[in-house]
């Protein structure tokens, strides 16, 4: 994609490409779009194109619930689902505890376990509360940034 922060483009059978290709050379995408335009389905065709390339860990997280999410427990409870999940064949025995300060924990010891960058990719983050959004973008920004 360009240097700007934010391009605007059209949906095409070749974005799912462009967006992995963006991933595998390290850069962070964030795709915006109305309800049911099909953010999550790009999202999995993403997921499989760079499970194929060999990209990984690849966490693919829905924040979609039944309710909205709005304790911190929640979020790391289904990172902790999502990570077991991306990441079968390790042993990550993670802190009884979730870690309130670090609100990405349990993806965080991952990349300790195996070494290398996690990709997250997750969708419905507009089911958390206001204030659970902007400490997971906050913190997701944070981590982003540090590399």
């Amino acid at each position: 994609m360009d240097s700007s922060p934010f391009e605007y483009v059209e949906v095409s059978p070749n974005l799912g490409h462009r967006i992995a290709g963006e991933i595998e050379r390290g850069s962070s995408v964030v795709v915006l779009g109305y309800l049911n335009s099909g953010k999550t389905r790009l999202r999995n065709r993403v997921y499989e194109l760079l499970k194929a390339r060999g990209v990984g860990p690849l966490v693919r997280i829905s924040f979609r619930q039944e309710s909205l999410i709005t304790r911190p427990s929640e979020v790391d409870r289904l990172l902790r689902q999502s990570v077991a999940q991306a990441w079968p064949q390790s042993l990550i025995e993670f802190s009884e505890a979730y870690d309130q300060e670090r609100i990405l924990a349990p993806l965080m010891e991952l990349r300790e376990v195996v070494d290398r960058p996690v990709v997250l990719l997750a969708c419905d983050v507009d089911s958390m509360s206001h204030a659970m959004t902007r400490e997971f973008l906050k913190e997701v920004r944070s981590r982003v940034s540090d590399g």
